[in-house]
């Protein structure tokens, strides 16, 4: 990775810690976030998600759209017993 040591090891010091994180990786879209995150975590990961661009879905329905494809992620990492609930009046 060019131009990412800073972000890289900033991630890593974060893991390192060996507590638990949150860490919001942010920014325009297609400039590495998902690349940079999986580089430094590869083969880390007990599940992973990474929610959908604004341009992906329609606006009105974008918050249906995210949860529906987070729960989509969830059956794909073999949680299959999550259920799942409705929690937006649609």
């Amino acid at each position: 990775m060019i131009g990412r040591k800073q972000e890289a090891d900033e991630l890593r010091r974060l893991y390192e810690r060996n507590r638990a994180e949150l860490v919001a990786v942010y920014g325009r879209r297609r400039v590495g976030k998902t690349f940079l995150v999986d580089e430094v975590f590869a083969g880390k990961f007990t599940f992973r998600h990474a929610g959908l661009s604004p341009v992906e879905a329609q606006a009105d329905g974008l918050l249906r759209a995210q949860l529906d494809y987070f729960y989509n992620s969830l059956i794909l990492f073999c949680l299959d017993s999550v259920k799942k609930r409705s929690i937006i009046n649609s």
